[in-house]
């Protein structure tokens, strides 16, 4: 890329490139884009004399920038004639920019007439085929919206008419408003359950392929659980893991205002225990040392700051021992279902929050995971999941299941490659850029890729840069994670959205998991934000 944008954050400054000028400064931010189209729109023409300036501009160019980002970019200028070209001049004008500098060898008087408009001139004749380097930079205001710039380059005499080589280039810029904050990604695939593993797999949909996980707090971060693992040691040994959350895991279940049925908020195998059921289902718990855990489920209700999840009231909550019986009820041919509670039709829509925390104590301990799923099942559906399973695309009245930027997770799939929801990246975070961060990922996995959307049900592999906190980093569109390599670690993972265009009905993206050979398994911990930063080369 020959460009980059380099983002100064709320309330940056600008600074001036190249050597001494003399600069006067006006207020009109549009007079260059006056002048060099009066340039341009010589009436009558003035016969050719042998000179002819053309002027290129190096892409791809950014559609979409921050407030206060750094704008930089680079062209070049060239005598196509058979004649030297003495006065050239060069100007660049950005409405809506601060224009910082206009860089080239041979400059001799630079004139600013205002903050969004700079004009430089060559000392020396540009001889016939002689070409030089410019590099151009502004400063992104604070008005939102697109901005037209234009470089142009002119002389004394005419060009050749017509000019088979351009002297003007304009191009736009759209401006968006600094986010303070990251935007997370709701993770999740549009649908009204989440974290179900295998048991979709006779249900006429595609399985999951993946349950939603919590470890014990006696169990070893290393086993990948970032945040609710309490130690850097199994059975509470080790220093204490200091991204340790009291708080637990938050899912999200979107209610929809479109709904004429009571939904059910069911959660499939919330207890924590290894044992097969008399009917002989057995347990997906992965239990490495013996010992029980409590684990608690909450539902928060949808208030009206629904970007705040620390005042939600709570609905209801209940802990699950490792003996807590299942409701006496079989769906998606599984026995090991909880009712949480009840969201009711006369309730608000809006955003509800399922929370899950492991006991937070050393008492008793234990060092092992628990694996569970959630489903908001509207009652009225019924317990067929040809009619109680939905998504939101066909469905208005659907409920939708998400991790709102953070899951912990176990995938669990037979065979060598398999993809995992990440979430929708919609058109509006364009120019903004995709950020994922893997704890502990791909253990005895050979690679982990990002698939984009590419039509209505297609994805490829896109381009990334990655860095771990072992000190390792890199670029390319596949992440090696052979030999366990990220063990215990954390990768990010950066995905320029800069031209980034969803196909019409998808804006789905997922992660890729390849196994060498059969089957791909990994129990980690994501982090998905869409963030503005400084897009990687």
């Amino acid at each position: 890329m020959n460009l980059l944008g380099r983002t100064r954050g709320p309330g940056g400054g600008s600074a001036s490139r190249g050597g001494a000028r003399r600069w006067s400064r006006a207020v009109a931010p549009l007079a260059a884009l006056a002048t060099v189209g009066a340039l341009a729109a010589c009436d009558p023409p003035i016969p050719p004399d042998g000179r002819d300036l053309g002027i290129a501009i190096d892409g791809p160019l950014p559609a979409t920038v921050t407030e206060g980002t750094d704008l930089l970019f680079s062209g070049t200028v060239t005598n196509h004639g058979t004649a030297p070209a003495t006065g050239v001049t060069l100007t660049y004008a950005a409405p809506g920019f601060s224009v910082s500098g206009l860089d080239f060898d041979g400059a001799d008087v630079c004139d600013q007439p205002s903050e969004a408009s700079l004009t430089c001139t060559l000392a020396e004749p540009l001889g016939p085929g002689e070409s030089f380097e410019v590099s151009y930079s502004a400063v992104a205001g604070e008005t939102s919206g697109a901005h037209t710039h234009l470089v142009a380059v002119s002389s004394d005499g005419s060009e050749p008419d017509p000019d088979p080589n351009t002297n003007l280039v304009l191009f736009d810029t759209d401006v968006r408003p600094w986010a303070d904050e990251p935007t997370p990604l709701y993770m999740g695939n549009g649908t009204n359950y989440l974290g179900t593993g295998s048991l979709l797999a006779g249900s006429g949909r595609p399985a999951e392929g993946f349950n939603l996980g919590i470890n014990t707090y006696c169990s070893d971060r290393v086993n990948g659980d970032r945040y609710q693992s309490g130690f850097s040691g199994g059975l509470c040994s080790g220093a204490p893991n200091p991204e340790y959350r009291a708080g637990g895991y938050t899912y999200s279940i979107h209610v929809p205002a479109a709904r004429s049925s009571d939904i059910d908020v069911m959660i499939w195998d919330a207890r924590y225990s290894d044992a097969t059921l008399p009917s002989g289902e057995a347990s997906p718990d992965q239990v490495r040392q013996p010992g029980q855990e409590p684990f608690t489920f909450s539902l928060l209700a949808a208030d009206d700051t629904p970007f705040d999840t620390t005042d939600n009231p709570v609905l209801c909550s209940s802990t699950f021992g490792a003996n807590t019986p299942f409701d006496e009820v079989t769906y998606l041919g599984s026995s090991r279902w909880n009712s949480l509670c009840t969201i009711a039709v006369g309730q608000p829509a809006g955003e509800y929050l399922v929370k899950v925390t492991n006991s937070g104590s050393t008492i008793p301990n234990a060092d092992g995971s628990n694996q569970f799923g959630i489903v908001a099942r509207p009652v009225a559906h019924g317990t067929d999941p040809v009619t109680s399973l939905c998504n939101w695309s066909a469905r208005p009245d659907c409920p939708v299941v998400s991790g709102p930027g953070v899951v912990s997770t176990w995938i669990d799939v037979e065979g060598a490659l398999t993809r995992v929801p990440l979430g929708e990246v919609t058109p509006d975070q364009e120019g903004r850029v995709l950020r994922l961060e893997l704890f502990d990922p791909g253990e005895g996995m050979s690679a982990i890729r990002i698939m984009a959307p590419t039509g209505a049900s297609s994805w490829s592999r896109v381009p990334f840069t990655w860095s771990s906190d072992n000190g390792l980093s890199g670029a390319g569109s596949s992440l090696n994670v052979r030999n366990s390599v990220f063990n215990g670690r954390t990768v990010t993972i950066e995905v320029d959205l800069a031209g980034y265009e969803a196909p019409a009905g998808n804006m789905s993206w997922w992660v890729e998991y390849e196994a060498s050979p059969g089957q791909v398994t990994d129990r980690t911990t994501w982090d998905a934000s869409v963030v503005d930063a400084e897009p990687q080369a």
